[in-house]
C-alpha cells in the first residue's frame, strides 16, 4: 500500500548538464521553461526578501517559539530561508565549498562512478524524472545521507578528492 504514495517514474535517468555541454547537444526541451509557465519571474510582482532564521535562538526557552514560528512561516512562505548563528565557521563552509568544486570538476567517468540508482535520490546525477511534464534544474548534484548514521550509503561517497 506504500508502494502507491509515490508516482512511478516515467524515465530513469537523463543525461547530466555537463554531459550535453561535452558533447555540444542541445538540452531536450523538458530543461525549458514556457513564457508564463512555472517560474518565470512576473516583474510586475514583489520580489520577496528571503527569510533570516537565527537558530541559536531555536535553542533558548526565551525565544524558541517566536523563532519556530518565523521559520514555520518562512518554509510556507518560500520554502527556503537563510540561517544565521549555526556554529558552523567560515573556514570549514570554505572547505565544504572547496572539495564540493574539486568533485564536480572530475572527469565525468569519476563521478559517474557514483550516480544514483534508478528509484533513489542518493548519488551522483541530476533530477529525479517523475513526469513527463517535469521542466528539469540545469544542475548535477551530489547528494548523500548524513543523518542517522546507520543509513549512509558509503559507495555514494567518493574517493576524490581524498579529503571527501
Amino acid at each position: 500500500m506504500a508502494d502507491n504514495l509515490f508516482p512511478t517514474k516515467i524515465e530513469s535517468k537523463s543525461k547530466s548538464v555537463q554531459e550535453l555541454v561535452m558533447n555540444n547537444e542541445e538540452p531536450p526541451g523538458n530543461y525549458f521553461y514556457e513564457d508564463g509557465v512555472n517560474g518565470v519571474l512576473d516583474s510586475s510582482l514583489p520580489v520577496l526578501e528571503m527569510p533570516v532564521i537565527d537558530i541559536s535562538r531555536l535553542t533558548s526557552p526565551s525565544t524558541s517559539r517566536e523563532e519556530v514560528e518565523k521559520l514555520h512561516s518562512a518554509l510556507i512562505s518560500c520554502g527556503c530561508f537563510m540561517s544565521i548563528n549555526h556554529g558552523i565557521t567560515g573556514v570549514f563552509l570554505d572547505q565544504v565549498r572547496s572539495v564540493t568544486a574539486q568533485f564536480f570538476a572530475l572527469p565525468m567517468e569519476d563521478k559517474l562512478k557514483y550516480s544514483r540508482a534508478v528509484d533513489s535520490t542518493e548519488g551522483y546525477g541530476n533530477d529525479m524524472i517523475l513526469s513527463e511534464d517535469q521542466i528539469l534544474d540545469w544542475t548535477d548534484r551530489l547528494y548523500l545521507i548524513l543523518s542517522p548514521e546507520d543509513q549512509r550509503q558509503f559507495k555514494f561517497w567518493p574517493e576524490k578528492p581524498e579529503i571527501f
